[in-house]
């Protein structure tokens, strides 16, 4: 009989094997989650204010823009801030940068569009507190962008500061970005008690308002406890006794 010392299958690393499941599946069902309810707020708004009209590409392009792409730009961000370096992490930074310029295009075509309205209805700009906060937004968005430019070290253009300022640019990109994607869904929920949105509905304008506060809180929540540090791979390894020492079994294998 093998000496429980030697035996790689204990009763404690069962235990680890079942949790380390279950906190994967937990993560998938979030992402899963978070992913579902960006479709929905994304394919209702669109469905219903979309009219081929100048001014109906600006809350569509907007939404596109920061409830979908910077949603998952964001937590695709999330996904990889624990991998320190090597390819996994160059690719998941530029896809974080892919869906980001993404989102920066919807955005000034949404801005425009808007922009481009006011003019032609003869309107004043910039006057209720969602314009104005939304244009706060949106130059922020276009700083945040280049900040994150400047960051990613495969560009190169990081190497134009000196190397003791690069964990402040580095920290900067991160802040403004946490602050631009929150305040974006304030402009959001202040667009979604105009007449445009309200005049189809309270069912909408709740489910929009719900449904865009529920994304939120799930971004929130990620980032907060941190559950997305890990990617699928942790599920993978588990860690035994053995001795006096930790060996790492694949539970692929198990």
């Amino acid at each position: 009989r093998p000496s429980s010392r030697s035996t790689p299958y204990t009763r404690d690393s069962r235990k680890v094997v079942e949790e380390l499941t279950m906190s994967f599946r937990f993560r998938l069902t979030k992402k899963a989650l978070l992913r579902g309810l960006t479709v929905l707020v994304s394919v209702v708004l669109t469905v219903t204010l979309f009219d081929a009209t100048l001014f109906s590409f600006h809350p569509v392009c907007m939404c596109l823009s920061y409830v979908l792409l910077m949603t998952e730009a964001v937590q695709t961000a999330l996904s990889f801030r624990d991998v320190v370096a090597g390819d996994e992490r160059v690719k998941g930074i530029t896809r974080h940068m892919v869906l980001n310029l993404g989102a920066l295009v919807c955005a000034v075509v949404g801005f425009a569009a808007i922009y481009k309205n006011k003019i032609r209805l003869g309107k004043p700009h910039f006057q209720s507190y969602h314009a104005k906060l939304g244009l706060f937004v949106f130059i922020s968005s276009i700083l945040v962008v280049a900040g994150g430019l400047i960051s990613f070290r495969k560009i190169g253009l990081i190497q134009l500061f000196p190397e003791k300022r690069h964990k402040v640019i580095k920290w900067g990109h991160r802040m403004a970005g946490i602050v631009t994607f929150f305040l974006g869904f304030v402009v959001a929920e202040l667009g979604y008690l105009t007449g445009a949105v309200t005049k189809h509905g309270l069912f909408i304008e709740r489910l929009l308002q719900y449904g865009t506060i529920g994304v939120a809180s799930l971004v929130g929540y990620m980032a907060y406890r941190g559950m997305d540090e890990k990617d699928s791979r942790t599920a993978g390894n588990v860690y035994t006794r053995t001795g006096d020492s930790l060996s790492t079994i694949n539970v692929s294998r198990a």
